[in-house]
């Protein structure tokens, strides 16, 4: 099965190059059209050959994921599929005619078995965790999310090379490779998304969850190795949240990569 990922802008988006990963890994094909970066978006979408449209959409972006996946269903029956912070906090998005599924939370498996329905029995959509989907009559049918990934080593690391068809974006990685050594943040913070982001998955594991320092590396030393970085930013929401882990990691960083490098941290964290 092959999906293809669609996109306004040129921002290389960790959870595309982390889907690219596990869809690689489990013997699908992906790949992704920028708007900005095609003659004809269109038209290139069209003659993709793909099996499944894929949107990942933060709020603010859907305006334009819904006037795509609209001029996408006056041409092709290719299902599309928005999944990303606005469907997953927003997923009244499904009601949309052009949307055919949304992907609430983590979407890494819930791809999967999509991918695995649609292939050999469409009638499962309608029960797979983290999917909300469309009957012929419009029906929607919702399901919970699945527990959280509990040990995030048993995925492969995030792939720039979907990104990487585009020429003029590699320059720009290398000077800033972005990405991410875990998920979560150990904070509760009433104006901040990862407080509802809690309550959706309450009961279904550890929120706060980190890869172990050697499989970070291991994305680190590749990425060095393959596109030259010169200056790393770690997007995690809360870096320090491990001590432990980060005494591990910095000794390996100095020895492996040594390169400069932005975080994020709360001010309460550092000493």
């Amino acid at each position: 099965m092959k999906v293809v990922f669609l996109q306004q802008d040129s921002f290389v988006k960790i959870a595309v190059e982390q889907l690219h990963a596990v869809l690689k890994e489990y013997g699908h094909e992906s790949d992704l059209f920028i708007e900005s970066g095609e003659k004809n978006f269109l038209q290139s979408v069209l003659e993709s050959g793909a099996d499944l449209f894929a949107f990942s959409c933060t709020t603010g972006g859907e305006y334009w994921v819904l006037q795509t996946a609209e001029k996408l269903k006056r041409n092709t029956t290719t299902p599309i599929m928005v999944g990303g912070p606005h469907p997953t906090f927003f997923p009244e998005m499904i009601k949309d005619s052009s949307i055919d599924y949304i992907n609430r939370g983590e979407g890494e498996y819930a791809l999967l078995d999509l991918l695995e329905a649609l292939r050999n029995n469409p009638g499962k959509i309608r029960n797979i965790p983290n999917v909300w989907s469309k009957g012929p009559d419009g029906k929607i049918f919702e399901t919970d999310v699945r527990p959280f990934i509990s040990d995030l080593d048993d995925l492969p690391a995030p792939d720039f090379d979907i990104y990487a068809k585009y020429k003029y974006l590699v320059p720009y990685n290398s000077e800033m490779y972005s990405m991410m050594t875990g998920r979560g943040c150990p904070h509760n913070c009433n104006y901040c998304f990862n407080k509802t982001y809690k309550e959706l998955y309450r009961g279904k594991g550890s929120y706060l969850r980190k890869r172990s320092p050697e499989n970070v590396m291991r994305q680190l030393v590749h990425a060095k190795e393959k596109y030259a970085i010169r200056k790393i930013n770690f997007v995690d929401d809360c870096f320090f949240s491990f001590p432990g882990w980060l005494r591990e990691f910095a000794g390996l960083y100095r020895e492996k990569i040594n390169l400069p490098f932005i975080v994020n941290v709360e001010a309460t964290h550092v000493k």
